[in-house]
């Protein structure tokens, strides 16, 4: 059981962290691990994982979007690093089911070969091969494709139940069903204001998600962003129609990785589809909803770096193109382009949450980091995402401890990032 801290007993802590999803605990799971800092979580929900982390389509995926040659490369060697962390603790919690990343066009077959290349860059062991449409009907017969990338050691995995058993640590306290509504700095410490509670804490980590940057806005930082929230349901496929994890390289580009339609065998055995996105208007959004409810905070400020995205063409491509993903009928359409035996699918679940960041530059590259004297945030994270957490967690858990002048021996368990590959990550303090 995770230690409740509670509210008639709030000592200072040395290291807050806003978030009990994945990059949350595995940083206080890592920083009780290497120091003995006492540590508090603090999150709106009322069960550790419970929010996009363990919502995610749970699949334990390969190192294939990351540039080699560009900042993104942290997130490559993050993800390899990291599946051998899930694997050599938590193998009992996941599946080896395999991933397919399809072209539907020929113009399309040279990102796969691309992709193959940088996998084999961070990953040079996995199992992993190029097929063409030929072979690709004896790996997977249901699948219409030009050629196909086979990588035949992802898996499916409970991410839920392993965030959970990570978070136990003797050091580590939790604040659940706690919204945390501002945060203080000064000289000495950090003060941590949630639902008519105080916290303190020497240093603060924000890993709160799609809540990032508005707790950076309530600092006074980063007021030169703005953000777009989108939800997400994922819908379930009755038959058995596919036995891999199917993706299909995305027209979208790198900026909007979750917005294409993929086919995910879960941990349980089922079957789904998705995801479905659609803008919400609020960061603790808990329902379904239609997008008028985004409206108003489109219209909020800072308006400015919103109009941005009227010149993106890629962005508006996407907002036209969504409205064929949110109902059944519009996904089913999108997927019988490659999975011609899907007629139609059964209940939706709710997903997780996520944020689009915007500067004055456009949008901001995935998992942007932000930094005061004694606060660190990880804005819009969704890469390395939650196959990469362990690893990412641990670089953050080291850069904690820099902060605070802790020196820390080798890690344990994990092959470490070096915290020179974080750098190119920090945005300019605005």
């Amino acid at each position: 059981m995770a230690n409740i801290v509670k509210k008639e007993n709030m000592d200072r802590f040395d290291v807050a962290i806003v978030g009990a999803g994945a990059l949350g605990i595995g940083t206080a799971y890592w920083i009780s691990k290497l120091t003995k800092l006492k540590v508090l979580v603090i999150d709106e929900n009322g069960e550790i994982g419970d929010g996009t982390s363990g919502r995610s389509s749970g699949m334990l995926q390969s190192p294939i979007f990351y540039d080699p040659s560009s900042p993104q490369r942290v997130f490559g060697h993050a993800v390899c690093s990291s599946r051998k962390f899930w694997r050599k603790f938590f193998s009992t919690m996941m599946k080896n089911v395999g991933t397919l990343e399809i072209a539907l066009e020929d113009e399309m077959v040279p990102v796969i070969e691309t992709h193959m290349k940088w996998n084999s860059t961070y990953c040079p062991d996995d199992n992993i091969k190029l097929l063409s449409a030929g072979e690709l009907g004896s790996v997977e017969p249901g699948l219409r494709a030009t050629s196909a990338l086979l990588l035949n050691d992802d898996a499916a995995a409970d991410f839920k139940s392993m965030i959970k058993l990570m978070a136990p640590r003797a050091d580590v306290s939790y604040a659940m069903n706690s919204t945390v509504n501002r945060i203080r700095e000064n000289s000495d410490k950090v003060t941590i204001e949630a639902d008519g509670s105080s916290y303190e804490a020497t240093f603060l980590l924000n890993a709160s998600g799609p809540a990032a940057l508005q707790l950076a806005h309530s600092m006074g930082i980063a007021k030169g962003f703005a953000d777009l929230y989108v939800g997400s349901y994922y819908w379930q496929v009755n038959e058995q129609l596919f036995n891999h994890h199917i993706f299909v390289i995305s027209k979208y580009g790198s900026k909007f990785p979750f917005l294409d339609p993929y086919l995910s065998v879960m941990y349980d055995g089922s079957r789904e589809v998705g995801p479905s996105p659609f803008l919400i208007g609020t960061p603790t959004y808990k329902k379904y909803g239609s997008m008028i409810g985004a409206l108003p905070h489109l219209a909020s400020s800072p308006f400015t770096p919103k109009l941005k995205l009227l010149s993106d063409m890629e962005f508006m491509k996407i907002v036209f193109s969504i409205r064929n993903s949110l109902t059944q009928g519009g996904i089913v359409g999108r997927v019988k382009r490659f999975m011609p035996a899907l007629d139609k699918l059964g209940n939706k679940r709710r997903a997780g949450k996520r944020s689009l960041i915007i500067g004055p530059r456009g949008l901001l590259s995935p998992s942007s980091l932000i930094g005061t004297d004694r606060t660190l945030h990880v804005l819009q994270y969704y890469e390395p995402g939650v196959t990469g957490t362990p690893a990412f967690s641990n670089a953050i858990a080291r850069l904690i401890a820099e902060r605070l002048g802790i020196r820390i021996s080798q890690s344990e368990g994990i092959d470490e990032l070096p915290l020179e590959e974080l750098r190119p990550l920090f945005i300019t303090r605005l």
